[in-house]
């Protein structure tokens, strides 16, 4: 109904409108998937000559430079999506059936549009916009218009409500998706956004009546899209059984979504994850030394010999102890007198069969190193977590460098094709001149060469953003097969915000809090220590039944005896040779170095401060510089060209103000990657990233 994807308009198109032959029209469809995809700017006509596999001559032939191709792009897709609009109006059974046929269109085709597919054509494709915007200002305020007061007539719209207000309203608010600022705010895709907004606009239009009737549409496009989700994972999992090894995904991702996905894939974050569940396993196990320890244990013996064992004659001596006592007389009438030496018996002892079963039970009443232990273990959960945060922070200022870094090598390729494009048509005019007799065969080689070398700077620059794609697909843990684009665009007012600001609270840094909670376990560790000198107290005890059995019959009647025990233990630490002393310390030493690598901490926070901020004041400053040099630098190009073209100046001059032009470019973009930077480094130091 609204956007640039219904679009229709009412206004004469450009002349490029006109009659397109087949290769034309191949051209221009080919160059809106690619601008669709990756954004105007992006997109060069190198690139598209490449996707289409012809020379660029062939394209200019159609269209004179890549604005007259943007401006053919728009007024076409400007024309469809007018027929279908149209369509769409004239079938729908009411007004609130129109906004949802006409959502329907708007969310197929902002799924796959670049968000900053607006934004480029702003800045860089005035007159496409001027299309555009006759387009918005034209035929989209008359269908909303038409729109809201058809819904008034059929009683689904609130009739109280101004008309023209909301129009206006509704047209901003379906840019609203496109604006750079709102899009590095909120972490939604354009479709989905835009889906929130009209739900949003919609029911603050409706009627009693209308509400009823948006609540069934609403209900019915629910049942469609969970059916067409069915449908969908069906065909996935067929196509995934024959075609897995090429399966890939496209990841549209803006810095803060590549941070999350670093967050949720990144080896060294998964890790510092399982670091603090493997603490909290810790934890449990030094808690189960305060808590009551069970085991049972059960036997079975036998014994093919039973073991012999000596021991004094007792019985020979007990025998001459009554004999003696008696006066007992022998044959021959003489006293009994008991021999110095008995001798030994040998004797078994025990069952061919032995058995027992029983518990063994203890509980430790007091010990102060355990109890110290379960006081830390919240303090040791949380030094786990916080490293995990340092982690995190370190992996999210990676991402971020390297995000950015990919940002401004897009933005030098492409000033390195606004470089191609004019030579390309310096080569032209040169090759004209030559024709004509005004030039030197050895001027259009010497164009040729600086042509020829730009293309090759574009194939290394190329090759470069690769290798920075390949690098954050493996920081982030991405399959190197998916495809990844970067949504976000640089903004240099972004870069020079809070730059005075240089508060900074130590609390907020992760390494500091790190520390703090490394600090607090050195203090655990030196009352583990003190409290080893006081004794420990355990309660004991065990129960437990045996059986003797000459035969295996523990299963036939047969007495069973049972024993048990009950006690307390007592351990009193008397000497050691010093080594609790020594233990305690040596703790103490740890936890001054402790306090010393927190005011050590503290200062290096302070220094990182102000080297980030010197940093980045000045390569703010350097920007400024370069930017202005780079347009001087463009002047003076565009001047000594046309000096040139009207044959007051030379061909070497034009080569002189290239190499000046290229060098004061290489110079802004190093500038402002140095920026870029110093401002990640800048709110590291200050704990605000």
């Amino acid at each position: 109904m609204e956007t640039f994807v219904t679009l229709k308009v009412s206004i004469v198109l450009h002349p490029i409108m006109t009659e397109l032959t087949d290769t034309g029209i191949r051209i221009r469809d080919k160059a809106a998937v690619l601008f669709f995809q990756y954004g105007l700017k992006s997109v060069s006509m190198d690139d598209i000559a490449n996707q289409l596999g012809m020379s660029k001559k062939t394209i200019y032939q159609y269209y004179e430079d890549k604005d007259r191709l943007v401006e053919a792009v728009v007024a076409h897709i400007i024309g469809h999506n007018q027929e279908v609009c149209n369509v769409s109006r004239c079938t729908a059974k009411n007004a609130i059936d129109e906004i949802f046929i006409e959502m329907e269109q708007v969310l197929e085709m902002f799924r796959s549009m670049n968000p900053s597919l607006l934004f480029d054509m702003q800045k860089y494709y005035p007159q496409a916009y001027q299309l555009f915007l006759a387009h918005k200002n034209n035929y989209l305020f008359g269908v909303i218009k038409e729109n809201l007061e058809k819904g008034i007539r059929e009683g689904l719209y609130r009739k109280e409500m101004n008309v023209e207000v909301l129009t206006r309203f509704r047209l901003d608010s379906m840019l609203l998706p496109f604006h750079p600022d709102f899009q590095s705010k909120i972490n939604v895709g354009l479709a989905e956004l835009e889906e929130i907004i009209t739900y949003h606009f919609l029911f603050g239009l409706v009627s009693e009546k209308g509400y009823q009737l948006t609540l069934k549409y609403l209900k019915e496009r629910k049942k469609k899209q969970q059916m067409t989700k069915k449908y969908a994972l069906l065909f996935l999992i067929f196509l995934s059984g024959i075609s897995a090894s090429y399966a890939q995904e496209l990841h549209q991702l803006s810095s803060k979504q590549a941070v999350d996905y670093a967050m949720t894939n990144s080896v060294a974050v998964k890790n510092a994850l399982l670091d603090v569940k493997i603490q909290k396993e810790t934890n449990r196990e030094f808690t189960a030394n305060a808590l009551p320890q069970i085991s049972g244990s059960a036997s079975l013996n036998y014994f093919p010999n039973i073991a012999v064992q000596s021991f004094p004659n007792f019985i020979a001596a007990s025998t001459y102890g009554v004999l003696v006592s008696e006066g007992v007389k022998d044959g021959n009438g003489n006293t009994i007198v008991a021999p110095s030496d008995f001798g030994v018996v040998q004797a078994q002892f025990g069952t061919k069969f032995t058995s027992n079963a029983g518990l063994d039970f203890s509980q430790l009443l007091f010990d102060g190193q355990v109890f110290v232990g379960l006081q830390a273990r919240s303090a040791a959960l949380d030094f786990a977590n916080k490293q995990k945060e340092v982690t995190a922070e370190q992996i999210k200022v990676n991402v971020l460098k390297i995000y950015y870094l990919l940002v401004v090598g897009h933005k030098q390729i492409g000033t390195i094709d606004a470089n191609i494009e004019r030579f390309d048509k310096l080569l032209t005019e040169t090759s004209e001149i030559y024709k004509n007799g005004f030039a030197e065969k050895l001027d259009v080689d010497k164009v040729s060469v600086q042509l020829n070398n730009l293309r090759t700077e574009k194939i290394k620059a190329e090759n470069q953003l690769k290798s920075g794609y390949a690098g954050l697909k493996f920081l982030i843990n991405m399959p190197q097969k998916d495809s990844l684009v970067l949504t976000d665009s640089l903004d240099e007012n972004q870069l020079k915000a809070d730059v005075l600001n240089k508060e900074t609270n130590y609390k907020d840094h992760k390494r500091y809090q790190l520390l703090e909670v490394g600090k607090q376990l050195s203090e655990y560790n030196v009352r583990r220590y003190k409290l080893s000198f006081l004794p420990s107290l355990a309660l004991y005890g065990n129960l437990y039944t045996t059986a003797q059995r000459s035969e295996f019959n523990f299963f036939n009647k047969g007495p069973w005896f049972v024993s048990s025990l009950v006690g307390v233990k007592l351990s009193v630490p008397i000497f050691d040779g010093f080594a609790k002393s020594a233990r305690v310390s040596r703790a103490k030493l740890e936890l001054q170095q402790t306090n010393n690598n927190l005011e050590q901490l503290k200062a290096s926070i302070d220094n990182d401060v102000e080297q980030a901020n010197l940093n980045l004041t000045s390569s703010l400053l350097t920007i400024d510089n370069q930017k202005k040099n780079m347009v001087l630098a463009e002047n003076v190009f565009n001047t000594t060209k046309l000096k040139y073209e009207q044959g007051l100046g030379s061909n070497q001059e034009i080569y002189n103000a290239q190499t000046e032009l290229k060098v004061a470019q290489t110079n802004y973009y190093s500038a402002l990657y140095d920026a870029i930077i110093a401002k990640i480094d800048f709110l590291q130091a200050t704990g605000k990233l």
